[in-house]
């Protein structure tokens, strides 16, 4: 039954556990307000959907959503994404992909909005350098992984990339919300084989395409993280 299978994908170098079919799932529950804030029902609900995934394609197509439903006087808050993944292979260690997001953030209260920089989505822009209710992303990468693990304790990869993101709604006041903000970089991956499967070390570094004599843009940006896959 393929419906909510996981089979282990050999992703060009880096295996990963990939829902085939359609999975839907979700909760809620009731939250005790204070203040003007009454009691709420909230919820938190997702789906993917991978009608493609091979040792060759893989397509991915997911939704999230959690947030409050408003009671009364209080307001609705809420959050929403919709995501999609596709990678080709080209060879067992190289593949091509292309990943998209939007999604739209209502929170009257909290204010929070959705950000775009270094370590959410546009890898040649400082962290958080613009903010709005609605965001994009685009990733297009080349990547390579080697089969040879050195020192018995990882393997490395490399990835070349081009990233385009945009807010709306926008509460920054620098100028650049509104605009499509691009860049293009370079990659290093390390891949753990003695640590948690699925963990990867991401050093970039990225140069933006537009806005570069903006006071708020750098010439380029260095980000170091631990995210989960390449």
């Amino acid at each position: 039954d393929r419906f909510l299978s996981t089979s282990d994908v050999d992703l060009a170098g880096m295996p990963e556990d990939i829902r085939l079919g359609a999975n839907i799932w979700g909760y809620g529950g009731y939250s005790k307000g204070k203040g003007a804030i009454g009691n709420r029902p909230w919820w938190k609900v997702g789906a993917s959907l991978a009608p493609v995934g091979n040792e060759r394609d893989l397509l991915e197509l997911s939704f999230a959503s959690e947030g409050f439903k408003g009671v009364g006087q209080s307001p609705s808050e809420w959050d929403a994404s919709m995501a999609l993944r596709w990678l080709k292979k080209q060879g067992n260690e190289v593949a091509f992909q292309l990943k998209g997001e939007v999604g739209r953030s209502v929170q009257p209260f909290t204010g929070r909005e959705r950000y775009l920089g270094t370590m959410s989505g546009l890898r040649g822009f400082r962290e958080r350098l613009v903010a709005g209710a609605t965001s994009t992303k685009l990733t297009v990468e080349r990547r390579k992984v080697f089969s040879s693990e050195w020192f018995n304790v990882a393997r490395l990869g490399w990835s070349l990339y081009a990233d385009a993101g945009r807010v709306w709604d926008s509460s920054t006041p620098n100028g650049l919300a509104g605009t499509w903000l691009t860049n293009v970089g370079i990659g290093l991956r390390v891949i753990p084989t003695r640590a948690e499967k699925g963990k990867v070390l991401h050093v970039d570094f990225a140069v933006p395409l537009n806005h570069r004599d903006h006071p708020d843009v750098d010439r380029f940006e260095v980000s170091v993280a631990i995210r989960d896959g390449l």
